[in-house]
């Protein structure tokens, strides 16, 4: 079953004595995710919470909101830690060639001669213009990393299949 939610960041630390949490997040979204009025979900004992966002601002390349009206860091330092989730029903529209990571995260991997390299157990995002990278792990547990580009990767559904490429072991001289 698909969760109804999608991981968007975590709350680091609060800032300044107003109630304002400082949040790290890797979505490409984050105007959108963060804007007033919306609405956030913490996550705790597998129970979704959700909050109003009061106001967001950018602070050093980090989105920092303030929720539900709580102006007083007294009423929101409880909340470093926590994780927070967006609805899946507000994401925002990709277009055919962009994917969320959660949608990415454990699906198997072929190459394209259907022969099976391992599941996706994470995507690790690089900082624009390199190309963000698929973290495999193969049958053997040993990690491939390959970058999220046409070159390398033929089709994404409910699998990925992938060119055939020469695996290069730490061992092996270039």
């Amino acid at each position: 079953m698909e969760n109804k939610y999608i991981l968007i960041g975590k709350i680091v630390n609060t800032f300044g004595l107003k109630g304002e949490l400082k949040i790290s997040t890797e979505s490409d979204f984050i105007f959108e995710r963060f804007k007033k009025n919306n609405k956030i979900y913490f996550k705790l004992r597998n129970e979704y919470y959700v909050h109003t966002i009061t106001s967001f601002r950018m602070l050093k390349n980090n989105p920092v909101i303030t929720i539900d009206n709580l102006f007083d860091i007294n009423e929101v330092t409880n909340f470093i830690g926590f994780d927070i989730y967006a609805a899946r029903e507000d994401n925002p529209i990709l277009n055919n060639d962009e994917y969320f990571v959660d949608d990415l995260v454990n699906l198997k991997v072929y190459y394209d001669n259907d022969e099976y390299v391992g599941k996706v157990k994470d995507v690790i995002l690089m900082p624009k213009p390199t190309k963000d990278l698929l973290e495999i792990i193969s049958m053997d547990k040993k990690t491939i990393l390959i970058p999220i580009a046409k070159d390398f990767i033929k089709s994404i559904s409910d699998k990925i299949i992938i060119n055939k490429i020469d695996v290069v072991n730490e061992n092996d001289e270039i």
